[in-house]
């Protein structure tokens, strides 16, 4: 995205993973996880400070059929992680960050939440002075 005074140069474009126990039998699984694998299996849903992703979660899985128990919420990543390493449900997380927990947690693929993770860079088309003689531009 372009305009007079900003350009936006997108960074990071990336998939949410179902995030598993590592114990859990569709962690096991060689084919792909299907939303009727997940009808009534205990999740940890997005919670505060992102009322809009817990909402985007459950809209998506009523329109894809099924209905998650919801045993935990996690206002940030880390801590849906950590309830999933505990065997205390699944979660949706970015990709990249969960990498980290693989001894911990299975990931896989998911056709029915259609959200990524868009990071991007922008900077001002504006010339400034500061930057440029900090970066001797």
């Amino acid at each position: 995205m372009r305009n007079k005074n900003y350009d936006r140069e997108p960074v990071l474009d990336e998939p949410f993973m179902l995030a598993l126990p590592s114990g859990h039998p569709l962690a096991a699984r060689k084919r792909a996880v299907q939303e009727n694998d997940l009808d009534g299996e205990a999740f940890v849903a997005p919670g505060s400070p992102e009322p809009s992703a817990r909402r985007q979660f459950l809209e998506s899985c009523a329109r894809s059929g099924f209905a998650p128990h919801i045993r935990h919420e996690a206002a940030d990543l880390s801590t849906a992680i950590e309830l999933v390493a505990a065997g205390l449900g699944m979660a949706l997380v970015q990709q990249s960050v969960a990498r980290r927990y693989l001894d911990e947690i299975v990931l896989k693929p998911v056709r029915f939440y259609g959200e990524r993770l868009q990071i991007s860079g922008v900077r001002s088309m504006q010339a400034d002075a500061r930057l440029d003689s900090m970066f001797d531009c």
